[in-house]
């Protein structure tokens, strides 16, 4: 006798497991002020969840860097709904300061470039 198939259950390999998944992820940049308000308010959710921040009255999040000029903020989209955000940060020469390099300033040093 056969096992039922588990309707949940992925098939094909991992690789063609992500690819699907991958596929139905849509990337959108917050330009205007309503998606960066959208995007603050879910990084406060997020944030607040894991206790990482006070609550406050505007119920969002966000930093100094997010409002350079050098950073990108974006909204993921699974199958059409919202599920998490994405910041994208350059960091050029001229600017030497961003939150990932704060972070992991081993990676954003003068000496970690490539030698050419």
């Amino acid at each position: 006798m056969r096992a039922a198939r588990d309707p949940v259950a992925p098939e094909g390999s991992f690789y063609d497991q992500v690819v699907r998944l991958l596929d139905r992820i849509e990337y959108r940049r917050a330009d205007s002020a309503a998606e960066r308000e959208a995007l603050f308010r879910l990084r406060y959710q997020a944030y607040m969840r894991d206790g990482t921040i006070a609550p406050n009255a505007e119920g969002m999040f966000s930093d100094p860097y997010d409002d350079r000029g050098n950073v990108y903020l974006f909204g993921l989209y699974l199958d059409g709904s919202w599920r998490a955000r994405c910041a994208c940060t350059s960091v050029p020469p001229a600017i030497r300061t961003s939150r990932p390099g704060k972070s992991f300033p081993i990676f954003s040093s003068p000496s970690s470039t490539p030698a050419k």
